[in-house]
């Protein structure tokens, strides 16, 4: 099988266009710039961005949504999207947390997984002016949901 190449993009403001091929096959590719996420400096953000983390179930992915807030660029919320069907099962919201997602310098590493006693639970990394803290959530099988530990 012979593998796909990219035969060229060009870059104008809006997004990509160009081709791509496989084989004999051609495909055009048009992608649209909807939002940018820019902290090689003051973190800015237009628009609103999704970002994956590495941390992830064998049934679940973590993808953050990051806004523009009072506090700055910041996770809003935190979808948890089923691998198999591809589809959100829940958000947790963090409007009034504080600024989550943002203390790790590589930004999908805001989301950490370990399991405890069994029960697969996530930390969400917060930035508090300090060292920040993290908010663990603990996921229960009988509801099939992450709710907060208090």
């Amino acid at each position: 099988m012979k593998a796909a190449t990219d035969t060229g993009l060009s870059s104008p403001d809006g997004g990509a266009t160009g081709t791509w091929t496989r084989g004999a096959t051609i495909y055009l590719v048009a992608l649209e710039k909807v939002a940018t996420l820019d902290d090689t400096g003051e973190t800015k953000v237009n628009g609103t961005v999704a970002i994956p983390f590495w941390a992830q179930t064998p049934r679940s992915m973590f993808s953050g949504i990051y806004e523009n807030t009072k506090s700055g660029v910041c996770m809003r919320k935190l979808q948890i999207i089923n691998k198999g069907d591809k589809t959100v099962e829940q958000e947790l919201d963090f409007d009034k947390d504080g600024c989550a997602g943002t203390l790790m310098t590589a930004i999908y590493w805001n989301v950490e997984k370990r399991i405890e006693n069994g029960a697969d639970v996530i930390s969400i990394n917060f930035q508090d002016g300090g060292a920040g803290h993290a908010t663990d959530y603990v996921f229960n099988r009988a509801t099939r949901k992450y709710s907060k530990r208090h």
